[in-house]
């Protein structure tokens, strides 16, 4: 009987005891449940601050580095080039429509030589003497081009009068010869000058150069002839550097004395003859128009190979067809002609 008592006390107490752990639950979660609504503002308004706090350093970092983010824009497609349009201009320094760029840099344009000024060229050509008091220089340049030559017949008899009897007057072709002598070798010519004589003196030339002799004299002994033939071995004399030799038997007149006068230096032996006169054409009568055009010319010849003036003006106003201006030792020195006598 005092064990049930005892029991039923127990358990009573027990009851007690959850009772009052109840009463505090329920006074616990009362006092627990009313912050709940501040505590999810709060988390929320942080959690918006973080938000605005992360956008607003993407932004300065955007801005930093001057890039869009992949995440807030889409990369736009590459735009096709623009072909411009008919009457539009293309703009300056831009390559031509269908054209490759030179990857070259453009070279600056060379600078234009310096005009000289009037004054100075009018005191340089008054110091130039005349043509005449000039001496034939010893090693002409080359001329970039041959002088003008007049417009003759293609064979006009341009011999010596026969008055002077030559001994080759009936000569209808020129020989070529190789001489030796003290001073060397030479080419020795002999003949009258015709058509196309000058193509084959330089095929002489050329085949003596082959074999190891370099000629750069002549001896001649000639009536005359075709004096375009004449004039071109004459230029070549002049620029060569070429000297012509008269011996005592070598008589050179008419196209031969042009080609003469062409040579840079000359020597003339006693007995040996050069004879001048006036271009004519057999069938063509000496009218002063005609003389006229004859002298004129020839002059672009005569100023190429430095001849002597005063020369040139006696035997072209003087001395026709039918007369010569012989000049040997005794007289040739009278003209500036840079002979040596020997």
């Amino acid at each position: 009987m005092s064990l049930t008592k005892s029991a039923v006390a127990l358990v009573m107490m027990t009851i007690l005891s959850g009772c009052s752990s109840l009463a505090e639950y329920h006074s616990l979660r009362s006092t627990s449940e009313a912050p709940k609504p501040i505590i999810g503002e709060e988390i929320e308004r942080r959690v918006e601050q973080e938000r605005v706090k992360e956008l607003a350093e993407e932004a300065s970092v955007k801005e930093k580095c001057n890039c869009v983010c992949p995440q807030t824009q889409k990369a736009k497609p590459p735009e096709e080039p623009r072909q411009p349009e008919l009457d539009e201009a293309p703009q300056e320094g831009a390559p031509a429509k269908g054209s490759s760029i030179d990857p070259r840099p453009e070279l600056e344009p060379e600078p234009t030589p310096r005009e000289i000024e009037p004054e100075k060229k009018d005191q340089l050509n008054s110091e130039r003497k005349p043509i005449s008091e000039r001496k034939p220089i010893p090693s002409p340049e080359k001329a970039p081009e041959p002088p003008k030559q007049p417009l003759v017949h293609p064979e006009p008899v341009i011999k010596a009068p026969a008055k002077f009897q030559h001994p080759l007057q009936d000569a209808k072709s020129m020989q070529f010869l190789l001489g030796q002598d003290k001073h060397g070798n030479y080419l020795w010519a002999e003949g009258a000058f015709t058509q196309g004589v000058y193509d084959i003196f330089l095929k002489y030339v050329e085949h003596y150069e082959k074999q190891g002799i370099t000629l750069k004299r002549i001896m001649m002994h000639s009536p005359g002839g075709v004096l375009v033939d004449g004039i071109k071995m004459g230029t070549y004399f002049r620029e060569n550097n070429w000297n012509f030799t008269l011996d005592k038997h070598s008589k050179c007149y008419s196209a031969c004395a042009m080609a003469f006068a062409g040579a840079t230096t000359k020597n003339m032996e006693e007995g040996a003859e050069v004879g001048f006169h006036r271009p004519y054409l057999p069938n063509e009568s000496d009218t002063p128009e005609f003389v006229d055009k004859i002298k004129n010319d020839y002059k672009p010849y005569w100023g190429y190979i430095h001849g002597d003036w005063d020369l040139y003006n006696e035997f072209m106003g003087s001395y026709g067809r039918d007369d010569m201006l012989v000049l040997n030792i005794y007289n040739i020195n009278r003209y500036n002609l840079n002979v040596q006598v020997y």
